[in-house]
């Protein structure tokens, strides 16, 4: 049944007609009193619809959110949708996607309600080629973040092409012995934020593109996406998000080396038994990449250490906080220092083969397998050479490809040299 789409005019001047339909394709309207009516809550109709547009014309004092659920379901959201502040009477539309359209009928809540006035709001029915995903608009709720503001100062300060770590509070959160770690090796600054999604960092990254384009970063890393994960963001959405992500920073940056790394498993303590670990969305992340580096961007290197927090299909909650999200030390000291300081390592290093990226099957497969057979993460730690070991590093790791493709049981042994190396940097003890 093809779909007819209303247009924003012909929107705002209907917005008290009701529920208007036109074959499957229909238009809900209401306004702040039908929210109120219901504890902030609205039902859309039943629908086999999978993208609509929410369109709202608003005025608010603080940044609010809309958040769309089954209504006949326990599972805490499909989507949530946020507006920013807005002084004036504004209108805006924001897109979701119903990944499963058989949870029948779908509930609005408001989150805010005290922050925004609400004139009018719709929800239609669009087409797929009409949809545009949330992740991929600029949200600009860190305006007047101090800690933006400070990332900020701290970039301007850098020496000549620094590297910079852009993320979420798993980057934010780095911190003390185990990040001095990284600023003794690398000119590096850390510009993670709590509570950052991808459209927050999208919102940063052009805000800081004049200071980011006149001194260009030799590596900037990637680790976001955790927080869209957290408000049951659509997996592809959240893909396309970082994909746009990657190309608008490399418009700016193109010279610079991009890192990605995975979204780390995680759990709920509320919902120990729903979405575990984000498995379903690095594979679109990772699929997205793919694509990236057959066009003109080149070769975006990506990363997932899944599998060193987790045992099987279990978390190592050693490794995380009680609300199974973020690091504790020993995580920041075992898992994330190591391996994204190697991997930045790896991907400057002057002799590393083009086709390296090709190897990143065998690379994981490695780690993996170093793993399951050394409790102390010895594979990490081998990154982490001294620049006077760095010319034997690339070679052995290209060796390493080598005899794991003759023979794919080969596990390597650890070299003397990076064993020694890495307790003079005052990494974790080796237990022999």
């Amino acid at each position: 049944m093809k779909n007819i789409t209303l247009s924003l005019t012909i929107i705002a001047s209907a917005f008290f007609v009701g529920c208007v339909s036109i074959g499957q394709t229909s238009t809900s309207f209401f306004t702040k009193k039908d929210f109120i009516a219901n504890k902030n809550q609205v039902v859309l109709p039943k629908s086999d619809a999978q993208y609509r547009r929410i369109t709202i014309e608003y005025s608010a004092k603080k940044p609010f959110s809309i958040s769309i659920k089954p209504t006949n379901n326990a599972f805490s959201g499909l989507s949530r949708v946020a507006f920013p502040a807005s002084a004036t009477n504004t209108i805006t539309s924001r897109d979701f996607k119903v990944e499963v359209p058989e949870y029948g009928d779908l509930t609005l809540v408001l989150h805010g309600a005290d922050n925004c006035d609400i004139n009018k709001l719709s929800v239609e029915v669009i087409d797929e080629n009409q949809y545009t995903p949330i992740t991929t608009i600029p949200d600009p709720a860190r305006k007047t973040n101090r800690r933006h503001l400070q990332i900020k100062a701290n970039y301007l300060k850098a020496p000549k092409n620094p590297v910079i770590l852009f993320g979420d509070s798993l980057t934010d959160n780095w911190r003390g012995t185990r990040f001095e770690y990284m600023a003794k090796n690398f000119p590096v600054v850390n510009a993670g934020i709590c509570g950052d999604k991808v459209e927050h960092l999208l919102w940063r990254i052009l805000d800081m593109r004049e200071m980011l384009a006149t001194n260009q970063p030799s590596v900037a890393t990637f680790f976001i996406g955790t927080n869209n994960f957290s408000y049951q963001f659509n997996p592809s959405d959240i893909a396309l998000g970082i994909k746009n992500l990657l190309t608008t920073f490399n418009s700016i940056c193109p010279n610079t080396k991009i890192i990605v790394f995975a979204i780390p498993p995680r759990g709920f303590v509320t919902r120990p038994d729903e979405l575990p670990f984000p498995k379903v969305t690095n594979p679109l992340i990772e699929k997205e990449i793919k694509k990236l580096n057959k066009s003109q961007i080149g070769e975006i290197a990506y990363f997932d250490f899944g599998a060193l927090l987790t045992n099987g299909n279990l978390m190592r909650n050693e490794y995380y906080e009680n609300d199974k999200l973020h690091f504790i030390d020993k995580g920041y000291a075992e898992v994330i220092t190591p391996f994204i300081s190697g991997a930045i390592r790896l991907v400057t290093s002057k002799n590393l083969p083009k086709d390296y990226l090709a190897k990143n099957a065998a690379w994981k497969e490695y780690l993996e397998k170093r793993y399951e057979n050394c409790k102390n993460n010895l594979a990490l730690e081998e990154m982490l050479a001294s620049e006077t070991h760095l010319k034997a590093l690339v070679p052995h790791w290209m060796n390493v490809f080598k005899k794991i493709a003759e023979d794919p049981t080969y596990i390597p042994e650890m070299p003397h040299e990076f064993l020694r190396q890495s307790r003079q940097e005052g990494l974790p003890e080796i237990s022999k």
